[in-house]
């Protein structure tokens, strides 16, 4: 939280540092300084494309079997990558950025969830 409400330049720095630190949020006392932690915390137009590629490809793997680690534009991509790529979706969305093409991500990323969920189910009753 910053007490000076009237440095927004202060605040944008301390924004800036605490997402490249990975926090998604600061607490505001002021109006004034909500629009610049927005600005700070949301998703770049980059990252948010690139996430949705990385769950698009994600979606495609899991529904043709595959499971566990697999190459995602010429790197390796395991659970943890999958998770920051569907905060990243999440946040944008939170955050109104994009929200049909967000939301249509994080649908399809749902699905696919319930559908290993039912898959898992039914392996485990065959046992």
């Amino acid at each position: 939280m910053s007490t000076n409400f009237r440095d927004l330049d202060a605040l944008r720095l301390e924004c800036e540092q605490g997402a490249s630190f990975g926090f998604t949020g600061k607490q505001v006392i002021h109006p004034n300084q909500i629009s610049v932690v927005h600005e700070a915390f949301s998703p770049s137009a980059s990252s948010i494309d690139w996430a949705e590629r990385l769950l698009t490809q994600y979606v495609e793997e899991t529904s043709s079997g595959k499971r566990g680690a697999w190459e995602f534009e010429g790197k390796m991509v395991d659970r943890p990558v999958i998770l920051k790529a569907e905060n990243i979706i999440q946040l944008a969305y939170n955050y109104g950025i994009e929200i049909d093409r967000t939301g249509e991500v994080l649908q399809k990323v749902r699905e696919t969830y319930q559908n290993q969920m039912a898959t898992s189910s039914l392996s485990k009753a065959e046992v």
